[in-house]
């Protein structure tokens, strides 16, 4: 009984304060709830329409954003766990101005350089407005809590693109930055990128923009340096810089980026990029990842006794599936293990209607396996965590599910290991 009690406080722990994967995707899900839009869309005022006679070069027709969706989630995640979240409300066309206006709800959970938590800690929050004109595509932040103007940058309003969308285009902006009048010049240094977690090293069609303001006292030699990495369908993906901490001789500059991590729960890319997040985002307890897609035939059981049993709505459409976990063990009326070889099959499935879902089918060495499922904190994502322990190891792994693919990701985050029996 002490050793569950304590591995569940150990998972209880991973929950509220670990980092890496799982704390980044949990907090920013818990941002979710403070999106407040009405939930009924105006399509046919969204609805883009531009009839005059444009060239192939019009970034009107150009930048279009994926999955335009109302309510759709963009994640984006950097270090020091911050994190905030974009989520698409509507894509409207200016006639007046002639520009077309993609517009997104945003919400932070505060970090260092960027839109902070307001007076009463509630999560920052603001809107991020594409406009979108025929050569040039601006960014524009407007702040529900504070006066800020800008996501990470010192320039407001600031041209994140420019036709022609060719390597060398240069462009200058002014802006004002605490009083004084500066220039902040711009240039597309690649129109393709690769993804920094992926190790296919694929390339992708994108545009990094550069940008560097000079005469900036308080940065290193004066100068004020950003990059972003823009794709068309998707905006910003990525965007690194420095930032400068603190006030006076107690200031410090500090480098600072955050990066999509998902749209809609779904990994962009490929899988890939969560496989190397241990590497990236400072995750070093991740130690594997993969995907579980459901199968048609159920695995065979036979011989093994029904250990655990929990009934669970994991994709939320009001139908229970059911979790059950089997062993190589015989079991007391009160649900005691009385019986173990050395060497035991454990296997946890999910069922739902005639498909079934086999997280885990293996032997375990002198050991045995334990789950907990559970929709913490309704992030509308279902999860089951796993235990796998046995005299010289623990292995904790989460097993999450994802309703628009219907499957699960198993992230094996923790693994403790003794030279010692752990009891």
């Amino acid at each position: 009984m002490k050793k569950k009690l304590a591995i569940l406080l150990f998972i209880m722990t991973l929950t509220l304060f670990g980092c890496g994967f799982k704390n980044d995707n949990q907090d920013l899900k818990g941002l979710e709830k403070q999106v407040k839009v009405s939930e009924k869309s105006n399509k046919n005022k969204n609805e883009v329409d531009i009839k005059t006679s444009v060239d192939e070069m019009d970034l009107r027709k150009l930048f279009k954003i994926d999955d335009k969706q109302f309510g759709s989630i963009w994640t984006y995640i950097g270090p020091i766990e911050y994190g905030h979240i974009l989520k698409y409300k509507a894509t409207k066309y200016d006639k007046a101005n002639n520009c077309v206006n993609i517009i997104m709800d945003g919400y932070n959970n505060g970090g260092v350089g960027l839109i902070s938590e307001g007076e009463n800690g509630e999560v920052g929050a603001f809107t991020l407005t594409y406009t979108v004109k025929s050569d040039s595509v601006v960014e524009v932040i407007a702040n529900k809590t504070k006066e800020e103007t800008t996501l990470g940058s010192i320039i407001p309003n600031k041209i994140i693109l420019k036709a022609p969308l060719k390597v060398g285009n240069t462009w200058e902006e002014k802006f004002q930055y605490k009083g004084k009048e500066y220039t902040a010049i711009s240039k597309i240094t690649a129109d393709e990128y690769e993804q920094k977690y992926s190790k296919d090293k694929k390339k992708y069609k994108g545009y990094v923009v550069e940008t560097s303001v000079k005469g900036m006292d308080n940065f290193e030699n004066k100068e004020f340096n950003e990059t972003r990495i823009i794709d068309l369908n998707k905006g910003v993906i990525e965007h690194s810089y420095k930032t400068i901490v603190g006030e006076g001789k107690d200031s410090f500059e500090y480098p600072f980026a955050y990066r999509l991590f998902c749209i809609n729960n779904e990994v962009p890319y490929d899988i890939k990029l969560y496989e190397s997040l241990k590497d990236n985002m400072g995750n070093k307890n991740i130690e594997s990842i993969k995907k579980i897609y459901p199968q048609e035939k159920s695995i065979e059981t036979k011989g093994m006794t029904l250990v655990k049993k929990v009934s669970a709505d994991i994709d939320e459409d009001k139908v229970n599936e059911t979790i059950e976990l089997f062993g190589g063990v015989t079991m007391s009326k009160e649900g005691q293990i009385i019986n173990s070889n050395d060497r035991n099959k454990w296997c946890l499935v999910v069922n739902k209607g005639k498909k079934q879902f086999v997280l885990f089918n293996d032997y375990i060495q002198l050991g045995e396996l334990e789950f907990w499922a559970y929709d913490l904190m309704d992030y509308k994502q279902f999860r089951i965590t796993t235990v796998k322990s046995t005299t010289a190891s623990l292995v904790f792994t989460d097993y999450i599910f994802n309703k628009q693919s219907e499957h699960f990701w198993a992230v094996e985050n923790r693994t403790l290991k003794g030279s010692v029996n752990m009891h």
